[in-house]
C-alpha cells in the first residue's frame, strides 16, 4: 500500500512542459468555442445538464468574453475554490469567473 502512495506522491519522470502547453491550449479552444455563440453556450456536459451560459442582457458570449470567462474560472480555482463556490451563496447565482465576464448560467 505505501509503494502506490509513494508512486503517487513521487513522479519518476519530470513533467513534458510541450505536453502541459498544448492541453492548456486545448482547453482555453474548447470552452472559448463551446461558451461563446458559435457552440450555442453549451459545452457537451452543459447540454447533458441543460445548462446555457448567456450574457447579462441574454445575448450569447463572443470568443473574447468566454476566453474573459476562461480566465476567470482560473482565478477561482486558484483561490481554493472560493470562486466557484460562491455560486451557493450569491443572490444571481454567479461565481466569480461569471461576474468577471457579465454572464450568467441558465436552463434551457
Amino acid at each position: 500500500m505505501s509503494s502506490i502512495i509513494a508512486g503517487f506522491v513521487s513522479s519518476p519522470e519530470p513533467l513534458d512542459p510541450t505536453r502541459s502547453s498544448i492541453n492548456t491550449l486545448v482547453g482555453v479552444l474548447y470552452f472559448c468555442y463551446f461558451w461563446s455563440g458559435q457552440g450555442g453556450g453549451q459545452t457537451l456536459g452543459m447540454r447533458v445538464l441543460n445548462l446555457k451560459v448567456v450574457r447579462t442582457d441574454g445575448s450569447a458570449l463572443t470568443i473574447l468574453q468566454a476566453f474573459i470567462r476562461y480566465i476567470g474560472l482560473i482565478i477561482s480555482f486558484f483561490c481554493l475554490l472560493i470562486g466557484v463556490i460562491w455560486v451557493a451563496f450569491d443572490a444571481n447565482k454567479q461565481g466569480w469567473h461569471d461576474k468577471i465576464a457579465s454572464t450568467y448560467v441558465i436552463r434551457t
